[in-house]
């Protein structure tokens, strides 16, 4: 058995040097990590559980999502992303590549006075709350860790909070949101053009989602 497990963890660590290889032209090599003492210090979160990654990518923007998970489809690999690593169930760690939220994602636009906020995956919940205080006005969600978690999280995970209950949970409070699914697809559900396209690009997807309902 421990020799099944070595040579599984060779070929994903060998899978992850290629990945690595081959992402170094469209992501900057200090933003790819196969280092092991690197790859270790991002295999634990908040949680009791270890993985170590085969590939650590810090991704600033939605190219290089795509061409990350691109290229881990390609190798056989899985993709996590990790926003602040906070989770205590382990989502935020994996043996296959680990995308980390860089800093192209820590954007932050205040909307109609204060009555909306559009916020990058990277922005910490409390940096959320603190550029909203101006206008007497604070994010719905309040998870524990808002100091520290990050929006990506938040969303990911549908979080509620301390005060916020089911009312103001993430879910419910959330107005458009912009994602790019494992095909490369991006929706834009606040736009009308991008609601269309995958609609007329992704019927699978919007079937199933009427069965399950």
């Amino acid at each position: 058995m421990d020799y099944v497990k070595t040579t599984i963890m060779s070929q994903k660590k060998h899978a992850g040097l290629r990945a690595q290889n081959a992402l170094k032209n469209i992501i900057p090599s200090d933003r790819l990590k196969t280092d092991p003492l690197y790859t270790y210090a991002y295999s634990g979160d908040a949680s009791y559980f270890r993985l170590i990654p085969a590939l650590v990518v810090i991704v600033d923007n939605e190219d290089e999502v795509r061409a990350v998970m691109n290229t881990a489809k390609d190798e056989g690999l899985s993709v996590t992303f990790r926003a602040a690593g906070t989770s205590l169930s382990g989502q935020a760690i994996t043996d296959g590549v680990l995308c980390v939220l860089g800093d192209g994602w820590r954007n932050i636009s205040i909307l109609d006075d204060g009555e909306r906020v559009a916020l990058g995956p990277a922005i910490i919940v409390s940096e959320a709350n603190a550029s909203l205080k101006p206008y007497d006005r604070k994010i719905g969600p309040d998870p524990a860790s808002q100091n520290t978690c990050k929006i990506g999280g938040v969303v990911s995970n549908n979080s509620s909070g301390m005060c916020c209950g089911v009312s103001q949970n993430t879910y419910h409070t959330m107005d458009r949101l912009r994602l790019i699914l494992t095909d490369g697809t991006l929706l834009d559900s606040g736009d009308m053009a991008s609601r269309e396209a995958f609609r007329i690009a992704r019927p699978d997807i919007l079937d199933g989602l009427k069965s399950l309902s």
